[in-house]
């Protein structure tokens, strides 16, 4: 059986239907799939390639003297692919609020058929076209919405690798540093904190990316939402539009402190990183001192300390998931109970059902805001802790101590007074 071939290799037509894969999957239903099974990199996700690129703009970046020479270097390193991704989330968008109102006109030819009326010729044909219509775009999307992921995978994929070929590019010529806070002993566990930037910042600060793009496709996901429901109900949006906003001020009053203490998480991952390795690399001295269980004390201390950050995260992001949960029944109630309540009219499935679909394209925009903060916080937190290990803005100075004058003289650097010198003359 064949390994599938590298995707620079596959035809359009065996990529959009996602033939290509086939072997791969065939091979799973056999035995389990193992690294030599997968298919290899095309040149668009090659490491080196993409890092050496991404290097280039990221030194130019900097000579220009940049704020975030990082972020402007990913969206000028991979600006096309970024492009061509954002027209097919907008794209996406708009084709699955196409979706309610086909489903509308399916449910109208429904209810003609439940009433017991003869249907004209018309009739039936725009019955038949929008079921026809209905199912084709369910597959269309299902196919569409597979490839607006996989891009999305394989440019994070490449931005990833784009990032920390830098960082092993620059810690090379010894220009990284290490990101956390001095500890209370006066070190800084730099070595541990390399795992956790590697492991956890780098992803993060390639999120910036997805919210950038986000912010900028927001406003018109919004009006076209709006304009959609508008449509069905008229002004009975509004109570529904007032408790989505309600609900969403709580879960960015959530999201914020999530990122407020996901720094401080870290800083303390940093700190029990730290000790175990200066533990681990000082066991004897420990041992021939008896210190192991004090020492035992100070490291469960920080991985306390740890776990309590961790819980209180947990805390914050697990509570706007629950109110999330259940946010689209409740709209859906105060929404078309208003319109009811208002216009004393008999509630259809031809209006319920693409209203609630429509809540949820609404929902989602809005929804985002608490979302776009968190995620700013978070990649704040990720992003300054990445910036100064890459050694932005800090470079090595030349040994000149500070030495106060007694006598306050701006160039003194040595006041000597009833001293005596000698030289002994060598024989």
């Amino acid at each position: 059986m064949t390994t599938p071939p590298a995707l620079d290799e596959v035809s359009w037509a065996s990529y959009l239907a996602l033939k290509w894969l086939d072997p791969l999957v065939n091979r799973g239903y056999e035995r389990q799939v193992n690294l030599q099974d997968s298919p290899p990199l095309g040149d668009q996700e090659d490491t080196a390639r993409n890092t050496r690129r991404y290097v280039h703009l990221l030194e130019e970046e900097e000579r220009s003297g940049k704020r975030n020479p990082l972020i402007t270097a990913i969206f000028w390193a991979f600006w096309p692919q970024l492009l061509l991704l954002q027209i097919m989330k907008i794209s996406q968008y708009l084709l699955g609020l196409l979706s309610p109102f086909i489903l509308q006109r399916v449910l109208i030819f429904q209810e003609a058929q439940a009433d017991k009326n003869v249907l004209s010729s018309s009739a039936a044909q725009h019955g038949f076209t929008a079921v026809g219509a209905l199912i084709c775009l369910g597959i269309f999307n299902l196919f569409y919405n597979t490839h607006v992921d996989l891009w999305k995978a394989r440019l994070t994929i490449r931005i990833e690798s784009s990032l920390k070929g830098a960082l092993l590019y620059r810690g090379v010529q010894g220009l990284t540093q290490t990101p956390g806070d001095i500890s209370e002993e006066g070190t800084t566990h730099g070595e541990s904190a390399i795992y956790n930037v590697i492991s956890f910042d780098v992803g993060d600060s390639v999120n910036m990316v997805w919210v950038l793009l986000d912010i900028w496709s927001l406003p018109i996901q919004l009006v076209a939402a709006f304009t959609a429901l508008f449509s069905q109900v008229a002004w009975s949006v509004i109570p529904g539009l007032v408790t989505i906003l309600l609900c969403k001020s709580f879960n960015l009053i959530m999201g914020y402190a999530d990122g407020v203490y996901r720094d401080r998480l870290y800083f303390a991952k940093d700190e029990r990183l730290g000790r175990c390795s200066e533990g681990f690399t000082n066991i004897r001295t420990l041992r021939m001192l008896a210190w192991t269980p004090a020492y035992e004390q100070v490291i469960a201390s920080a991985r306390r300390e740890e776990l309590r950050m961790a819980w209180i995260r947990l805390w914050l992001q697990k509570m706007p998931q629950a109110l999330d949960y259940g946010l689209t029944t409740l709209v859906t109630l105060v929404t078309l109970g208003f319109y009811v309540v208002t216009t004393h009219e008999q509630l259809k499935a031809s209006l319920a059902l693409p209203v609630i679909a429509l809540i949820g394209s609404l929902i989602g925009p809005i929804g985002q805001f608490p979302t776009l903060v968190n995620q700013y916080k978070v990649f704040r937190s990720a992003y300054d802790r990445f910036h100064r290990f890459m050694g932005f803005g800090h470079r090595s100075k030349p040994f000149a101590p500070d030495l106060d004058s007694p006598r306050g003289g701006p160039e003194s650097a040595l006041v000597l007074e009833d001293c005596t010198f000698q030289w002994v003359a060598a024989t």
